[in-house]
């Protein structure tokens, strides 16, 4: 570190340009653990496409299985948020109920927004 260089804690970022200012909160990324992604694995259903996805657990890995498409893996990013490195819905946020229970996901991208599959 340089010579005027402490360690430190960083909890957000605030960032400055013409005279406004905008902050945002630090991120941390998760890694959970297979029990943890037990937990999202299901079928999930949108009724307005009748279309259902699977997740599944396979090892470590969660993967979601898309009818007539290759299956993708889940990577985990935020809590309750993964991302696919799929373009139709690169980013897949699951959802919880008042008892902590995963009861949909959200499929939220450019071309879609607030796409919500609940879990049967």
């Amino acid at each position: 570190m340089g010579k005027n260089w402490t360690k430190t804690k960083v909890y957000q970022l605030v960032f400055k340009q013409g005279g406004s200012e905008t902050m945002a909160p630090k991120i941390v990324l998760v890694k959970p653990t297979p029990q943890q992604l037990q937990e999202y694995a299901g079928a999930y259903f949108n009724e307005e496409l009748n279309l259902r996805y699977t997740v599944e657990l396979r090892g470590d890995r969660l993967i979601i299985i898309v009818p007539g498409q290759n299956d993708f893996r889940l990577a985990p990013d935020e809590l309750d948020r993964f991302v696919t490195g799929w373009r139709v819905f690169p980013m897949v946020i699951f959802q919880r109920d008042s008892q902590n229970r995963v009861t949909g996901f959200i499929i939220d991208s450019d071309p879609v927004r607030d796409l919500v599959f609940k879990k049967n």
